[in-house]
């Protein structure tokens, strides 16, 4: 009855084991990258995007914060929503040893055009440019105006 008892509890706790989190990459020669939070008028006004780095070589990353990786080639999950539109896609990026990259995104006609920019270089400096075919409509929100 014990065993039977032990192993009910341990298939159950190893069914609630969390998904594997990407693990920064220590080494002095690490290339670091972060998504973007969109300016909130130009989110509205000239299609500015929200981007998240969901996954680093397949693995789940910290989608708004900085993840730094080993200098070279990785394949980067990646998000990025507008007010109107969304997207999420793989890109491989080639990374230079100890830079900090920031990933932009504006929506341009049913795309998202992408910048990974150089921010730890003086003035900031294109290093890579992509697109990513938007692939989901955002839902409209309606907001009740009552009027008396």
């Amino acid at each position: 009855m014990k065993l039977l008892l032990t192993l009910t509890i341990a298939t159950l706790l190893t069914g609630c084991a969390s998904t594997p989190q990407y693990k920064n990459y220590q080494g002095a020669d690490a290339a670091c990258i972060e998504g973007d939070v969109a300016n909130f008028i130009k989110f509205f006004s000239s299609g500015e995007a929200h981007v998240g780095i969901a996954e680093i070589d397949g693995v789940v990353a910290d989608s708004m914060g900085k993840n730094c990786v080993s200098p070279g080639k990785h394949t980067f999950g990646l998000t990025a929503n507008n007010n109107q539109k969304a997207v999420d896609g793989y890109v491989d990026l080639e990374l230079e040893s100890g830079k900090h990259y920031q990933l932009q995104a504006n929506l341009v006609g049913i795309s998202f055009a992408f910048k990974l920019v150089d921010i730890s270089s003086k003035p900031e400096q294109i290093a890579h440019e992509f697109k990513l075919t938007a692939n989901a409509n955002m839902p409209v929100n309606y907001v009740p105006v009552i009027i008396q």
